[in-house]
């Protein structure tokens, strides 16, 4: 396994991440300096996180989990049906990186406001590496793809 380290640049204040190693994910916080971010349904926003992840963006892919999703099947049939959209957040998240640090990009596609407040969690990173993918081919309905005893199949 992978030691994955992170630096918080200059002129930022924030909390150090913190490690989940009940769910192998790392938990983010908002940095402390920025106004506190409300976002209406539609609305969406890029919040920096001050933080880089030296060594990082060639091997492995940063994968943000929002920390409200809910988590009993029952919650998300209703999150489908619409019924829990009014009290759960229904939100994207996702990466971008610049040369120096990551920022969390969150839309809101849910019916109520989203608050983030500096010093809150904001999201918790599930980091994946990179794997090399080779030829890629359509397959029809007829076709398997990765055949029982086939190495480096997925």
């Amino acid at each position: 396994m992978k030691k994955i380290h992170y630096k918080i640049l200059d002129g930022w204040s924030l909390k150090n991440p913190e490690e989940d190693t009940g769910t192998n994910t790392l938990k983010i916080y908002m940095p402390y300096g920025l106004p506190e971010c409300v976002l209406m349904p539609g609305d969406d926003t890029l919040i920096p996180t001050g933080l880089h992840f030296p060594g990082l963006y060639k091997d492995f892919i940063i994968i943000p989990i929002h920390h409200t999703y809910p988590n009993k099947g029952s919650d998300v049939m209703e999150m489908w049906n619409g019924k829990l959209s009014e009290t759960h957040p229904i939100l994207h998240m996702s990466i971008c990186v610049d040369a120096e640090q990551v920022f969390i990009h969150i839309i809101n596609l849910g019916k109520s406001e989203l608050k983030y407040k500096p010093g809150n969690t904001i999201a918790y990173f599930c980091f994946s590496k990179l794997i090399e993918v080779g030829d890629v081919s359509f397959l029809d309905n007829e076709e398997t793809f990765g055949e029982e005893g086939e190495e480096d199949s997925f």
